[in-house]
C-alpha cells in the first residue's frame, strides 16, 4: 500500500530569520518481509554481492520531458573491499538510487531506498544498476546489511543476531548512529528558486546579497534529520521469522567475518550470477518515466520501485497527481 506523506524539516539559514523549510516527501511501498530475509533467496537474487565502505555521495536530477518531470537521484560510490558473489567492475562502483536532494532545499525520500552518507559501511547485494532501476539493490533497501563497529545489522539498523543458509534473523535495540542521516546544504543561487523560498525572501525584504552574506555565514554546511526509514525508539524491530528464545533482545550482533562466510557458503548452493552488475557514469543523463503521469510537484515524490507498482498504488499516485502534485492528500 502507498501513503504519502509530507514532513517539514526546519533549517535554519540566518541567526535571527529562517529562510526555507525542508520538507523531504515519503513515499511508502511494502517491501516483501518475507523474501528479504531468507538468506539464498537474497544470494540467488544477486549478481553482486560485496562488502564496501561509502566514498562518496552526489545528488543529480533526471532530464525533465513533456511527459515526466525532473526527478532527483542520488549517486552512492562505494570503495570495495571485498566481493561475496559475482565479479564486481573495479575496485569502486557507482550506484544510482531514485530520491535526494533536489538542490532548492527540498529532498525527496522513497521509502524503501535508503539514504547514504560518505563513511558508511555496507554489505550489497545488488540484482542491477542504473538502466530502468529506481534501485539497485535486492528488496531495495532490504538488501543492505549495515556495519557498525565490525558487526552486522539489517537495512534499518536492527542488531543481526543470527545467520544461516535459511534465514537472516534480526531483533533487538537500533543504534543511535543509523537514526539520523545528513545532506549537504544547497548552492544559494538554487535555492533562491525554490518557490516557497522566494516567498520567504519576499517577506524579509532585504537585499539579496545582503541575504546571500548571511547565507555564507550563518547556513550550516549541512542538513540533519531523522531517517524515516528507521523505525523509531520503542518500536518493534524485530526481524525474527520464527519463535526465538528468551534473550535474544539482548545477544551481541554477528560479527561481519561470520556474515559474509555465511554468504560465501550459500553462494556455493545456488546458481550463478546471471549478469555483470555495471558501474554508472555520474555524468550520464538520467531519463526516468514514471508508470503514473504527475504535473510538476511542489515535493517531488515516488515509490521505491516505479516499475512495478501494483493497481492500489498506480490509484493512489493518480490520486496525488490529481492533487495537483501537493503530497498532503485530503481525507
Amino acid at each position: 500500500m502507498t501513503k504519502v506523506v509530507s514532513m517539514a524539516l526546519s533549517a535554519a539559514l540566518f541567526s535571527a530569520a529562517c529562510l526555507a523549510q525542508l520538507a523531504p516527501a515519503t513515499a511508502h511501498t511494502t517491501i516483501p518481509e518475507l523474501n528479504s530475509g531468507n538468506t539464498l533467496s537474497l544470494i540467488e537474487q544477486s549478481n553482486l554481492i560485496f562488502v564496501g565502505t561509502v566514498l562518496s555521495v552526489q545528488y543529480t536530477k533526471s532530464v525533465a520531458s513533456k511527459t515526466s518531470v525532473a526527478v532527483p537521484f542520488t549517486l552512492v560510490t562505494y570503495q570495495i573491499s571485498k566481493v561475496l558473489r559475482g565479479k564486481s567492475p573495479g575496485k569502486t562502483i557507482t550506484l544510482r538510487f531514485i530520491g535526494g536532494s533536489d538542490g532548492q532545499g527540498r529532498f525527496m525520500q522513497a521509502e524503501g531506498v535508503p539514504n547514504f552518507e560518505a563513511g558508511h559501511k555496507d554489505i550489497m547485494f545488488l540484482a542491477g544498476n542504473g538502466g530502468d532501476n529506481s534501485c539497485p539493490l535486492v528488496f531495495c533497501e532490504a538488501g543492505r546489511y549495515r556495519i557498525f563497529e565490525n558487526a552486522v545489522y539489517d537495512y534499518n539498523g536492527t542488531p543481526v543476531f543470527q545467520a544461516d543458509k535459511r534465514r537472516i534473523n534480526a531483533s533487538g535495540q537500533i543504534p543511535d548512529a543509523f537514526r539520523k542521516f545528513s545532506f549537504p546544504r544547497p548552492d544559494f543561487d538554487e535555492l533562491i528558486k525554490n518557490p516557497d523560498v522566494q516567498v520567504q525572501i519576499e517577506k524579509l525584504g532585504r537585499p539579496i546579497e545582503d541575504l546571500r552574506a548571511d547565507y555564507e555565514k550563518f547556513a550550516p554546511t549541512s542538513f540533519s534529520f531523522a531517517d524515516t526509514n528507521t523505525p523509531p525508539k520503542g518500536s518493534d524491530s524485530s526481524r525474527i521469522s520464527r519463535p526465538s528464545p528468551t534473550g535474544d533482545q539482548n545477544r551481541k550482533p554477528i560479527a561481519l567475518d561470520a556474515f559474509a562466510a555465511v554468504i560465501v557458503a550459500g553462494d556455493g548452493s545456488v546458481k550463478p550470477a546471471r549478469s555483470k552488475v555495471v558501474s554508472v557514469d555520474p555524468k550520464a543523463q538520467i531519463t526516468f518515466a514514471p508508470t503514473v503521469s504527475l504535473r510538476p510537484p511542489k515535493t517531488p515524490t515516488t515509490t521505491a520501485n516505479a516499475s512495478s507498482l501494483s493497481a492500489q498504488d498506480a490509484a493512489e499516485l493518480k490520486a496525488l497527481a490529481d492533487n495537483g502534485g501537493n503530497p498532503v492528500l485530503p481525507r
